[in-house]
């Protein structure tokens, strides 16, 4: 039986397929790799090389907020403030929701004592995605930064609204609880923080330490100091899964071509993060991986 012969673009079209898509990969690939390189060198303080690496990263994979974060990072330990600001404003553009970059900005502005700028940036952002909870987070790391208890109190409902179970949100609940002296109110937000993301040390460092205080034994008496009956307006559960975390102070891993976090891939924050309680903001939350959590200072 005869049949009919390929039509003679047909050949040409393929090779051009064959030829481009090893190519695309291959500049996915070599970003994934400048990202990893760049992080071992951000680990141990050479920034410059590391901003070379994640410049090289995001020159791979243009429009990857991951690679531009990690590049402003290193930008800003290496001193030069206005560039960092660029790039996170530049890392902001390509992906609006991208949390990293605007905890980053919102922290460059306010450690400049911009905090007016950094107000209207996260304001934007949850007029603009009023159904993001990380904005609403965001908002209420910014608000509680600048004293306003009251609103971040209302920003963290919001998010909670928004997810019953999000991790960060029932931290920082948790450390609204604690700074007001509900000790075990903040105690029942650190577990169901740490039910739904397990690897987060310095939750467990102060839920430790609340259990070993004296005042933590002691019978609930009406509005004795760390005992107060106030229920939370939370509800509890269903909970989610365990995730893992990474730190402010450490450079996102992601995937070739996804954005998306490789588990196990990052340092462990207890070797990284400069992060202490009291001073401290339990967690952040992430838009870079459906299993990140963002953790940053307070």
């Amino acid at each position: 039986m005869r049949t009919n012969p390929a039509p003679a673009w047909l050949p040409k079209t393929v090779l051009c397929i064959l030829s481009v898509l090893p190519l695309s990969g291959c500049n996915l690939f070599n970003g994934y790799a400048m990202n990893r390189s760049g992080q071992r060198y951000y680990q141990s303080g050479r920034f410059a090389a590391a901003r070379d690496e994640f410049k090289r990263a995001a020159a791979d994979h243009p429009g990857n907020a991951d690679y531009l974060t990690n590049m402003a990072l290193a930008t800003r330990r290496q001193g030069d403030l206005r560039e960092a600001e660029r790039i996170y404003r530049h890392a902001i553009n390509f992906d609006p929701s991208h949390q990293p970059s605007h905890h980053g900005l919102a922290q460059l502005l306010v450690d400049q004592n911009r905090t007016a700028e950094a107000h209207s940036l996260l304001q934007a952002w949850v007029a603009s995605q009023p159904y993001s909870p990380e904005a609403h987070v965001e908002m209420a790391w910014l608000q509680g930064r600048t004293g306003d208890s009251s609103g971040a109190s209302a920003s963290l409902q919001q998010a909670l609204q928004l997810n019953p179970n999000h991790p960060a949100a029932l931290a920082q609940m948790g450390q609204h609880y604690d700074k007001a002296g509900q000790q075990r109110l903040a105690t029942a937000m650190y577990q169901r923080s740490l039910y739904n993301n397990w690897y987060q040390p310095q939750v467990h460092r102060r839920v430790q330490a609340m259990r070993s205080a004296p005042a933590y034994a002691a019978p609930s008496r009406g509005g004795s100091p760390g005992t107060s009956p106030i229920q939370p307006t939370i509800p509890p559960g269903p909970f989610a899964q365990p995730r893992p975390s990474w730190t402010a102070s450490t450079p996102v891993s992601a995937a070739p071509g996804t954005g998306s976090v490789v588990p196990g891939s990052r340092p462990r924050p207890a070797a990284t993060a400069p992060i202490r309680f009291p001073n401290a903001d339990p967690a952040h939350v992430p838009t870079v991986g459906p299993d990140v959590t963002y953790v940053a200072p307070f």
